[in-house]
């Protein structure tokens, strides 16, 4: 594993641990098909929050991007998490 991905992987484990303690329910989605955002998190009240985790300074490949479009023309914004304080305001602004 590169020092790129430890990092990313590290600032995702994190928010998944925090999103957990706010009553979210992961699933990792770019397993799913390639080019998909990182995760879904299924929150109370029907909340869908999906996030791109990446390292400060870089940014979604295009395939990526083409993704992240289609899913927000269909009203499912993608938000790209380059740091946990940023995550936890992002929850909180879904509560």
């Amino acid at each position: 594993m590169t020092a790129r991905a430890k990092l990313e992987t590290a600032l995702e484990n994190k928010c998944i641990e925090y999103a957990a303690t706010q009553g979210f329910l992961p699933l990792k989605a770019d397993k799913i098909k390639k080019g998909w955002p990182d995760h879904i998190f299924f929150g109370p009240n029907r909340i869908v929050l999906i996030a791109e985790f990446k390292r400060p300074g870089y940014k979604p490949k295009p395939k990526q991007k083409s993704i992240h479009r289609q899913l927000a023309r269909r009203g499912f914004p993608v938000h790209i998490v380059t740091l946990y304080a940023d995550f936890v305001s992002l929850v909180a602004s879904y509560r």
